[in-house]
C-alpha cells in the first residue's frame, strides 16, 4: 500500500487483498444492525474496504436463528 494510505492497486487478475478479521468485524456489525457509518477504519484503507465489503455480505445473508425461540 502506498505511504498515503490510498487503497493498493489491484493484481494483474483484477483481486484486491482484503483484511479478513476488518471483513469479519463489517459483517458481524451488519448482522448486529449497526449502521454503515459505525466503519471504525480510516477512508480508502484496505481495512475500510475490507469491512465495508464484510457489512454489504452481513446485509445480505439471513441472519442466524437465535436459540431462545424467538428467531430473528
Amino acid at each position: 500500500m502506498s505511504p498515503d494510505n490510498r487503497l493498493p492497486k489491484p493484481a494483474q487478475d483484477g483481486s484486491v487483498r482484503q483484511d479478513p478479521g476488518a471483513w469479519k468485524a463489517g459483517f458481524n456489525a451488519a448482522q448486529q444492525g449497526e449502521s454503515a457509518m459505525a466503519c471504525p477504519y480510516g477512508a480508502r484503507s484496505v481495512e475500510a474496504l475490507s469491512w465495508t465489503s464484510g457489512f454489504i455480505e452481513g446485509k445480505a445473508s439471513p441472519r442466524p436463528a437465535r436459540c431462545d425461540g424467538q428467531g430473528s
